[in-house]
């Protein structure tokens, strides 16, 4: 009872703490750049990364347009790292406001198909622990009834998912 109450708190405050708490106690607004396709996401500008020998990096990324990099690869399943290639990072629009009652606001981060570059049912905002743990099996059902990617890459998704669950016990 006591976890679902501190859920309820967290996704309330999440709509409104701009009006609830004062300005010094607001986290500090994202900032996100005005490139040509306004749906990709350039949050990870502000984020380190580690170098290719391991140490920490204290620049910003340039840019990401991809989901899965190198060094998570090893942490992920086959299934998980071919399902997020298919995605890209995007941010909420106003017209993902109209177009399904989502509880998150507009330049939310988010994923998006990057074969139909997330018309139509193709983007995805996971607000809670417990949805971003339904995104491998929410983006496959996506990739698998998407129109605009390749039989070859679905019938990939496929296969990966076959090892998924051996892969999972491993990791």
């Amino acid at each position: 009872d006591a976890i679902e109450i501190v859920k309820e708190l967290i996704a309330f405050l999440t709509n409104i703490y701009d009006v609830v708490l004062d300005e010094e106690f607001q986290p500090p607004k994202e900032v996100y750049a005005q490139d040509e396709d306004s749906s990709v996401s350039t949050l990870a500008a502000r984020l380190s990364s580690k170098t290719e020998e391991g140490a920490e990096r204290k620049g910003p990324i340039k840019s990401l347009t991809e989901t899965v990099l190198e060094e998570d690869k090893p942490d992920l399943t086959d299934f998980m790292v071919v399902v997020l290639q298919q995605t890209i990072p995007i941010r909420a629009t106003e017209e993902d406001m109209a177009r399904k009652n989502r509880r998150v606001q507009v330049g939310f981060p988010g994923l998006g198909c990057r074969h139909c570059t997330g018309s139509g049912a193709g983007r995805y905002f996971f607000s809670s622990i417990d949805s971003v743990a339904t995104a491998g099996t929410v983006i496959e059902k996506h990739v698998m009834k998407c129109g605009a990617i390749d039989a070859g890459i679905k019938a990939i998704v496929a296969e990966a998912k076959t090892r998924h669950t051996a892969q999972r016990k491993n990791h």
